[in-house]
Order: structure tokens, then sequence, then C-alpha cells
């Protein structure tokens, strides 16, 4: 008798623990608790071999669900670091631009000639879109910086959670970034569109401070 009763105790632990962990299967939403407490604390024998080969098996589920959404961060993670690398290099020829254009400016006020006021509109028009686009780009900038701080962290969350066999853990981490690789090419695009902003800027500046400094040489020789 006493077999019998050590029997059912040992599947209702068991089907305990398995039905706890079954609802890892699919993403569960997310719930306020990250982690939760080890189903084997406390058991002994068959049922705490059975609990651990089960918590490996949804373990290795884990891993590999984790190594999915993880290569999917990846490409995302490359295109926004490269990205803020074009987005550094846009805002350090913006704060050069501005100065160029301060510069030219002030060479302008003590010149005296009768293009002078609509030289200086222009080039004020072109001061203000130049802080304009630097802001814009600050704040580009500090958005991409944010994702990448939350790929960075969503990975170890995911690892962290494999380690433990913490299902909750995993499936709301998976479940903070799904929005943010649901299009695969986002990150490409985003690089892409910073390529092109750089080019574009590199040669808006060149054009524009010929011109400027061509209207200086204009005004100095009175026209």
């Amino acid at each position: 008798f006493g077999a019998y009763v050590a029997a059912i105790t040992d599947a209702a632990i068991n089907s305990l623990v398995i039905s706890g962990a079954k609802g890892f299967l699919g993403v569960t939403p997310r719930q306020t608790q990250n982690t939760q407490a080890d189903p084997c604390l406390g058991l002994s024998g068959k049922s705490l071999k059975a609990c651990r080969d089960y918590q490996d098996s949804t373990r290795s589920q884990m891993d590999t669900q984790a190594g999915i959404i993880e290569e999917q961060i990846a490409s995302q993670l490359d295109a926004r670091e490269d990205a803020e690398d074009e987005l550094d290099s846009i805002i350090v020829k913006l704060n050069n631009y501005e100065i160029d254009l301060n510069n030219i400016i002030s060479q302008f006020n003590p010149l005296s000639c009768p293009s002078k006021p609509a030289s200086l509109s222009e080039i004020n028009t072109e001061l203000s879109y130049v802080i304009g686009l630097k802001q814009e780009k600050l704040n580009e900038n500090s958005e991409n910086n944010l994702i990448i701080s939350k790929f960075e962290n969503a990975i170890i969350e995911m690892d962290n959670a494999v380690i433990a066999a913490d299902q909750i853990g995993l499936s709301n981490a998976i479940n903070g970034i799904t929005a943010n690789i649901s299009n695969p090419k986002e990150g490409e695009d985003f690089l892409n569109k910073q390529k092109a902003d750089l080019e574009a800027l590199e040669t808006r500046i060149n054009d524009k401070l010929t011109r400027f400094n061509g209207l200086i040489s204009n005004c100095v020789s009175g026209i």
C-alpha cells in the first residue's frame, strides 16, 4: 500500500511540475512577476530526477527559442550600431558647419555692399536649417541608442532566463522587443537613411560654403 501511495504522490508532483512548465510552449503574455520559484525545490528521489529532467528539456526548448530571437536581434543590432556611427558623423559635420556659417556672418558684418542684406538673409536661413537638422539628428541618435540598449538588455535577460529555466522571464524579454524586430529590414533601412543623409549633407556643405564665400568676395568688391 505504501508503494501505491508513493507512486500516486510522485505522479501528482510530476503532473504539477509539467503543467506549470507547459505554458511556455507558446509565448505567454507579459506578467508582473519576472521570475518563478524552483519547482523542484523540496523534492527528492525519483520525483527530483523527473523534475530536473523536465527542467533540462524545457531549458533546451527555451535555448532554441531564445537563439532564434537573438539571431533576429543581432542583424538589427549591427545595423543600429553602424547607424549610430553615421549619426555621430552627421552631428559633428553639422556642428562644424554651424561654426563656419557663424564665421561667415561675422565676416559680413563690417562690410557694406548692396548685396549684403540679401546675402545675410540667405546665410541666416541656412543657419536656421542647420540648427533644426542638428536637433533632429540628436533626437534620432537618442532614440537609436535607446533601441540598442533595449536589444542588448533583452539578450542578457533571455540568456539569464534560459540559465534559470525561467519561462516567464524569457516570455517577458521576448514580448518586450517583439515590436522592434517585427520588421527585419527596419535597422537596415534606418542605416541606409543615415548614409544617404550624410552624403547629401557633405554635398550641401561644400556647395553652400563655396557660394557664401563667394558672396563675401562680391561684397568686398562692392557688388
